[in-house]
């Protein structure tokens, strides 16, 4: 066999298993991200934590309470408008790139973006 049909047959088998390889990761790996818990279940954490871990009394804790549940609404409403703020730049993005691609890349692009991973909605 001649060394340059070696190296191509090398080569080959090495593209068809990174080829392979991202096929099964978009198809097996799950997204970074879960469903975010709900609010009251953050608050309730965060509380059991800090009791925990700064021996609280219980007066301390309802004291404290008010507060870490009015930071996690304030938490939620942030990423509600950042998620909100993501998705229009993706979608404005989006857009001036279509305008770059032909008939048939417009429609691999939109396979593209079905398949884009999704940040998770606040709770």
């Amino acid at each position: 066999m001649k060394p340059w049909k070696l190296i191509l047959a090398f080569i080959a088998v090495f593209v068809a298993g990174g080829i392979i390889g991202a096929l099964a990761v978009m198809h097996f790996v799950r997204p970074p991200f879960g469903s975010p818990p709900p609010a009251d279940k953050i608050t309730q954490h965060i509380i059991k934590d800090l009791r925990g871990t700064l021996h609280l009394s219980p007066s301390q804790a309802a004291k404290i309470e008010p507060i870490i549940t009015q930071n996690v609404k304030e938490l939620i409403n942030f990423h509600r408008e950042l998620e909100a703020h993501v998705q229009s730049s993706l979608d404005a993005s989006d857009k001036q790139v279509e305008e770059v691609l032909d008939p048939a890349q417009k429609a691999e692009f939109a396979k593209f973006r079905a398949h884009r991973p999704h940040l998770p909605s606040a709770p």
